[in-house]
């Protein structure tokens, strides 16, 4: 089964939430961030920042685009998690494999 992280992917690299909730969800249905923030309750600056990429989905809001949408709030949160587990590894990945020790013993990680 593919997660929605899976899908919202180009090459390597996770998209943003907003940019898939701006690409995947308000452009096929002509909504704007400002009628968007309207319809969910919510400061018109939130919904812009989102679908810029400035600002990450929260479970309020993700607990709204859900309602909104038809999907779930974890879904929002899926995405909002890879996005941000893949912006760590690409800042401090490398780092932290050199900074700490694998305490492994060369198996298998969970």
């Amino acid at each position: 089964m593919m997660t929605p992280a899976k899908k919202a992917e180009i090459g390597d690299k996770v998209l943003h939430p907003g940019i898939v909730l701006l690409q995947k969800y308000m452009e096929p249905k002509s909504i704007n961030a400002n009628h968007l923030s309207l319809d969910l309750r919510v400061p018109q600056n939130r919904m812009w920042a989102i679908v810029q990429g400035r600002r990450g989905i929260s479970p309020d809001t993700a607990l709204r685009l859900a309602r909104f949408f038809c999907t779930t709030p974890e879904y929002w949160l899926d995405l909002q998690r890879a996005y941000d587990l893949d912006r760590a590894k690409a800042e401090v990945g490398d780092a932290i494999a050199e900074d700490v020790r694998d305490g492994c013993g060369g198996k298998k990680r969970v």
